[in-house]
């Protein structure tokens, strides 16, 4: 249904089907589309005088919407089912068509994908104050734990920043649940621990009022988030900015770059890890670098892909959840993310012959169990794209030379970020401005 809801959606809310350049499709499907905008429009307002009444020919009325009469809509149902069902067997060749044609939408998307190396190097000088004073709060009273609190991509850079303090500092990190305190009014007993919000936008009410029951309840508040001057920074006691700049896509980039970039800042002070420090002053360079390579052998079955599947293991899990979300937003296209093991506890009943899997393989400890996991899944003739540093497979997508396993995974989405953009120009959907979404999303 990808093609025909953007196709008939887009017709409406514009003039009719002549604005459609029927010059990039065959005749037939073109014919089939009119039909379908035809019966779409009769569904919505039923029949009214047409020009022609005795043989139903579409006419226009004052308000410049196309309409159908003459038809018995019983009758219109199943045609209407039927033309959809035809029209989704061409579906993927119309869009191959539209993009060999050259279209193309300004993308705001790619353009801030493309600033994120000087966004992270933009962060770490306006880092540095506000890092100071959390190191020095955090030795001063050391939490025994830390509670994150995100929505969307922002929760993945939270998933990201829970591997790193667990792995790093051996602190326990959990996710908090925004509702317990917007909904039921509870307040948790957080006296003394760590409380780290992330948001881009810094104006979603849960985040806010959970900030403040955690500060009510003694916690010490920090938040990552692009808008330093918004209320959820006002609300919180450290503000460490990620420093990405405007972000105008739906869909985030740079700022879940820059956020993961500010838990590296946070845990390689916090525990004092001189190779990370070093790995983060190279990052930019290897961000930019990451840009550059070409994933382009996954695009052919993510055009014509109805479901996949993303793994990570580690510091790619979190990577793999944003790829799997930005598949869904960008591309209309269900994906769902799971940890290497987790996908052997049922969800691996999924995989058929052709069936896509990407895998987000880190350069650390973690990457055996992925590749072995790979193994299995090629020979269960799954259509599996791995991105790893050590090619072993017909569709490995190639990686930079490992420096650290947790700047390495952050280059692993600069790269997919490229890919998910031309996946969506495939698919026909605007990655600027995703369906349903909108840049800031309020929520209680």
């Amino acid at each position: 249904m990808t093609f025909v809801s953007t196709l008939v959606g887009k017709f409406w809310n514009r003039r009719g089907p002549e604005e459609f350049d029927a010059s990039k499709l065959p005749g037939k499907i073109f014919g089939l589309t009119r039909k379908v905008w035809d019966l779409e429009a009769h569904r919505r307002h039923g029949p009214i005088r047409s020009v022609r009444p005795n043989d139903g020919i579409c006419g226009s009325d004052s308000s410049g919407f196309r309409r159908i009469t003459n038809r018995n809509p019983s009758s219109d149902r199943t045609e209407y089912c039927l033309i959809l069902l035809a029209i989704q067997a061409f579906e993927v060749q119309i869009l191959r068509c539209r993009y060999a044609a050259g279209e193309r939408r300004p993308v705001n998307m790619e353009a801030e994908l493309q600033e994120s190396p000087q966004a992270v190097t933009r962060q770490a000088s306006a880092l540095q104050a506000p890092l100071a004073e959390l190191l020095r709060c955090i030795r001063q009273h050391p939490p025994a734990f830390v509670l994150t609190c995100a929505r969307g991509t922002s929760a993945h850079s939270a998933t990201f920043g829970k591997h790193l303090i667990e792995r790093h500092l051996g602190i326990p990190v959990s996710a908090f649940a925004p509702n317990v305190t917007t909904i039921y009014k509870q307040r948790l007993k957080l006296n003394g621990q760590l409380f780290v919000t992330v948001s881009q936008s810094g104006r979603s009410d849960d985040l806010i009022e959970s900030t403040a029951m955690a500060k009510a309840a003694g916690a010490l508040t920090a938040t990552i988030v692009n808008d330093a001057d918004s209320p959820l920074a006002r609300s919180s006691d450290i503000v460490l900015p990620m420093s990405a700049g405007p972000e105008l896509s739906v869909a985030a980039t740079k700022s879940f770059v820059t956020s993961l970039s500010a838990w590296l800042h946070v845990v390689a002070g916090w525990a004092a890890l001189h190779e990370l420090r070093a790995s983060m002053e190279r990052l930019a360079d290897r961000l930019a670098a990451a840009m550059g390579l070409d994933w382009g052998m996954a695009l052919k079955i993510l055009c014509e892909a109805r479901s996949l599947v993303s793994i990570g293991r580690g510091p790619t899990l979190a990577i793999a959840r944003e790829a799997a979300l930005k598949l869904k937003e960008t591309c209309n296209l269900h994906a769902e993310a799971f940890s290497g093991a987790e996908f052997l506890h049922g969800p691996i009943a999924l995989v058929e012959s052709s069936y896509p899997i990407l895998l987000f393989v880190p350069t650390d400890e973690a990457a055996a169990g992925l590749r072995f996991l790979a193994a299995d899944l090629c020979r269960k003739n799954a259509s599996v794209f791995m991105a790893d540093c050590v090619p072993q497979y017909a569709g490995c997508l190639p990686t930079l030379t490992p420096d650290h396993p947790d700047t390495d995974a952050v280059c692993l989405i600069q790269t997919f970020y490229g890919l998910v953009i031309r996946v969506a120009q495939c698919r026909g959907t605007n990655v600027d401005l995703p369906r349903h979404l909108q840049k800031i999303t309020r929520t209680r």
